[in-house]
């Protein structure tokens, strides 16, 4: 009976052993489980000192069924993956492998995109380190919606930064901060439109400025060909009336030369018209 005892108290050590390994396995994967849903956004224990993000979707039975605990110190956010070890996984095509960055520190909360991941603060796009207060709409990747809650700042009374200017005020749901991103958007949009009409304008501008600096240069250029042809008519028409005078000169000097020959001639035709007269009549005279 005693070593009947013995083997039964061996026995149910061994199996209190076995259910305690069993338990502690399930302990682990429960919180395995349990953070994995975490980053999902599902949370089973609401922390009501921590700032969180709640989700807004376009259906409002989805909207604000996931929270997204921020807790104290760094809270990195980035495209779900098997093997990722990003505090909060989301999923889609416009969230990057490294989204943001969320630090908490000191009750203060602010987001930090990394490199060129689009994200949003009441609609509009930031690039830099930006603070986030109780009430403020989050937008990621422009397809994942949230509205960020900060219970410290509710339970001191802070109001919000005043940053809510877009629209007018009402229920910060999906169809708010949706609204407040196309209206930053289309001012975005007006003012790189009105960016790009000045920037147009001013290199129109400098295009009439140079075509008027190479126009100037053209008729400049084309002035001094002109003038330089002129001149050169002017040096062949003076050269040409010289000519032309010299040749009225030398026509002048023939023509009076030749006055003189035909001068010349006449009297020495009359001469020999007296000789031939004079020897006539002494030839008569001789005959006589």
């Amino acid at each position: 009976l005693r070593m009947k005892l013995h083997q039964q108290e061996r026995d149910i050590a061994e199996m209190q052993r076995a259910w305690k390994e069993k338990f502690e396995q399930a302990e682990r994967r429960k919180l395995q489980e349990t953070k994995a849903l975490q980053k999902a956004g599902i949370t089973f224990q609401m922390d009501n000192h921590l700032p969180n993000l709640v989700n807004l979707n376009e259906d409002p039975q989805l909207s604000e069924m996931l929270l997204y605990m921020i807790k104290e110190g760094t809270t990195t956010v980035g495209k779900y993956k098997p093997n990722s070890s990003h505090d909060i996984q989301l999923s889609g095509v416009l969230i990057a492998d490294d989204h943001c960055t969320i630090k908490n520190f000191d009750g203060i909360v602010s987001i930090i995109p990394v490199g060129e991941a689009k994200t949003y603060i009441n609609g509009k796009h930031i690039l830099e380190s930006t603070v986030l207060h109780h009430g403020d709409r989050v937008i990621l990747g422009g397809d994942h919606y949230f509205r960020f809650n900060h219970p410290v700042e509710v339970q001191k009374g802070k109001r919000p930064s005043g940053r809510d200017t877009l629209i007018s005020e009402g229920p910060k749901d999906f169809e708010f901060a949706k609204n407040e991103l196309l209206i930053a958007q289309r001012s975005q949009l007006e003012a790189e439109i009105k960016e790009a009409q000045l920037r147009a304008k001013e290199e129109m501008m400098q295009g009439i400025q140079i075509a008027k600096k190479m126009a100037q240069q053209e008729l400049s250029s084309q002035k001094a060909a002109y003038e330089s042809k002129i001149k050169a008519l002017e040096a062949e028409l003076k050269e040409e009336a010289q000519r032309k005078k010299m040749q009225e000169i030398n026509n002048q000097k023939a023509n009076d030369k030749i006055e003189e020959l035909e001068k010349a001639k006449q009297q020495l035709e009359q001469e020999i018209y007296v000789n031939k007269k004079r020897l006539e009549m002494e030839t008569l005279a001789a005959k006589q």
